[in-house]
C-alpha cells in the first residue's frame, strides 16, 4: 500500500496581489528572515538621459509577508480554475 505524502503547501502574501503558494518549511525559513527586520520593496524609475533608477521603499505594516492557509482541495480547483480560463482565453483567440 502507497503512503499518501500530506499535503505541505502554505500561502505567502506580500501587499494586496501578490500571493505565492509554497512549501511551509521554505515559507516558515522566509517569515523567520523577515522577522524583527525592516522590509524594503525595491522598484525602477525610468529618469531623463534614458536609464532606470533603482529605489528602496520602506514595507509599510499593511504590506509585510504574511502567512496563510490553503488545503489540497482549494489548491487543485485554483489549478483547474486557472488551465480552464487558459484554455477559454486560447479559444477566443483562436476565434
Amino acid at each position: 500500500m502507497a503512503i499518501k505524502e500530506p499535503f505541505d503547501l502554505v500561502i505567502i502574501q506580500m501587499g494586496y496581489n501578490h500571493r505565492f503558494a509554497m512549501p511551509r518549511a521554505a515559507a516558515m525559513k522566509f517569515i523567520e528572515a523577515c522577522a524583527c527586520h525592516d522590509v524594503y520593496k525595491l522598484s525602477t524609475h525610468w529618469v531623463s538621459g534614458g536609464s532606470n533608477e533603482l529605489h528602496a521603499e520602506l514595507v509599510d505594516q499593511d504590506n509585510m509577508p504574511t502567512l496563510q492557509l490553503i488545503g489540497p482541495v482549494q489548491f487543485h480547483q485554483a489549478l483547474e480554475a486557472k488551465r480552464a480560463y487558459e484554455a477559454e482565453q486560447k479559444a477566443k483567440d483562436a476565434a
